[in-house]
C-alpha cells in the first residue's frame, strides 16, 4: 500500500498557475498589489516558490523574479508551466543553506502562502541572515502568514478535521523543542497508508520580535485574508 503524498494526493491545484484555485489565489494577491508594489523593487526572490504561482504573477507585473524551492517535484512543475506559457522567471532547486552561494543582489524577498509554517525558528533566522548578504541598499522582506497559535486557540485547529475529500486530519503531537505541531492525514477509503505533516507555531508577536532582533523594522502590516493567510507583513532592512 502506497503512502498518501501531501503534494499530489492532498494538494496540487492550489500551487498551479492555470487552475481555478490557483487563479483565485492570484486574485487575492492582486487585490493588495497596489499596497505592496513600492516595496518590491526590480528583482524579487520568491522563497518557497512551489510551482511558481506567485513568481509568474509578479513577472507579469514587470518584476524580475527568481524562485527557489527544496522540492524537486514542484520545481519540475514550475518549469513545465514556465515553458508552456513562455515565462522568463528563473527557478532554482535550493535550500536556505545554499542561498549564500547565489551571487545575486535582490531588492526584495517574498514568503507567501503558508510557506512560513515550514520554517523552524532556527532555520528562519539563518534564512534572514543569508538574505541580508544578498540585499540591495533598500531591501524589503514581505512575509504572508497566519498565526498557527491563533488557529489552535480560536479556530479549533487541534480537533479532527476533514480538509480534503475522504481524508481525516488528526492532531498527533507537539514538539516543544522545535515549536512544531504534527498532524496525521488518514485516507478514509483505506487505499493508501496515512502520512504525517508538521507546521511551526508562528504568531504575529513572535515573528515581529525575531525580525527586529535581526535588524528589520516593520513598516506595514496588511490584512490579507486569503485561503491560507491572515496577514502580510512588510519589513525594511535597517542594519546589515
Amino acid at each position: 500500500m502506497s503512502e498518501l503524498k501531501f503534494y499530489g494526493d492532498l494538494e496540487r491545484e492550489e500551487y498551479l498557475y492555470d487552475t481555478e484555485i490557483g487563479k483565485k489565489r492570484i486574485e487575492e494577491i492582486d487585490k493588495i498589489y497596489d499596497k505592496i508594489k513600492n516595496y518590491l523593487g526590480k528583482v524579487i526572490l520568491d522563497i518557497g516558490c512551489g510551482a511558481g504561482l506567485f513568481s509568474f504573477y509578479f513577472e507579469q507585473k514587470g518584476h524580475k523574479v527568481i524562485g527557489i524551492d527544496i522540492s524537486k517535484e514542484l520545481i519540475k512543475e514550475a518549469m513545465r508551466i514556465k515553458n508552456k506559457y513562455s515565462f522568463k522567471t528563473k527557478f532554482l532547486l535550493a535550500n536556505i543553506f545554499e542561498l549564500k552561494k547565489l551571487k545575486i543582489k535582490i531588492d526584495s524577498a517574498i514568503i507567501l502562502g503558508n510557506t512560513l509554517w515550514e520554517f523552524s525558528p532556527k532555520d528562519f533566522v539563518l534564512l534572514v541572515k543569508n538574505l541580508k548578504n544578498m540585499a540591495s541598499e533598500k531591501f524589503y522582506l514581505l512575509i504572508q502568514y497566519r498565526s498557527l497559535i491563533y488557529d489552535i486557540v480560536y479556530r479549533n485547529a487541534l480537533k479532527t478535521n476533514f480538509p480534503y475529500k475522504n481524508v481525516a486530519e488528526i492532531f498527533e503531537k507537539y514538539d516543544d523543542f522545535n515549536a512544531r505541531f504534527y498532524w496525521r492525514y488518514v485516507d478514509l477509503t483505506y487505499t493508501k497508508s496515512s502520512t504525517s505533516k508538521s507546521f511551526v507555531g508562528w504568531s504575529v508577536a513572535f515573528l515581529e520580535a525575531i525580525m527586529e532582533a535581526l535588524g528589520f523594522k516593520l513598516v506595514e502590516r496588511i490584512e490579507s485574508n486569503t485561503i491560507y493567510t491572515d496577514w502580510l507583513d512588510v519589513y525594511k532592512l535597517e542594519t546589515i
